[in-house]
């Protein structure tokens, strides 16, 4: 997806920097070629991940895949 489409406060699947599988979550803040997205749904695999990441993980435009 590209980042015009991406809008703060709406959820979205995408493969967040750092984690082995896909993640849903929220939009919380744009940068240039990122954001910053609070998670709400992720595979058990990424729990220490998600958790040491106090929820809030970074995800290139480019690896989003849908909104949720």
């Amino acid at each position: 997806m590209n980042a015009e489409k991406i809008q703060v406060g709406h959820r979205y699947l995408c493969r967040a920097i750092g984690l082995k599988e896909t993640v849903e979550g929220e939009v919380i803040s744009k940068f240039e070629r990122c954001s910053i997205l609070y998670v709400k749904n992720f595979d058990p695999c990424d729990k220490v991940p998600v958790v040491e990441k106090a929820s809030k993980v970074v995800a290139r435009y480019c690896d989003f895949i849908s909104e949720a």
